[in-house]
């Protein structure tokens, strides 16, 4: 992990798939998001919360 111990995580590597549902929100009709699995979970959950779950597509990365 980077940064400071009193960095939070996500300032350092961003919010989950925030580009692809970011994408998502603004209209794009399809979205691929490659994340690590833990991660993932995180940001379908995202997706499902706003909406986005029909655009959003979840493939797991390394």
């Amino acid at each position: 992990m980077t940064g400071s111990p009193r960095t939070p995580w996500f300032w350092t590597w961003g919010w989950p798939g925030v580009h692809g549902l970011l994408a998502a929100a603004a209209g794009a009709r399809r979205v691929y998001l490659v994340e690590p699995e833990p991660v993932l979970r995180i940001a379908m959950e995202i997706a499902q919360a706003n909406g986005l779950q029909d655009r959003v597509v979840a493939l797991q990365g390394e």
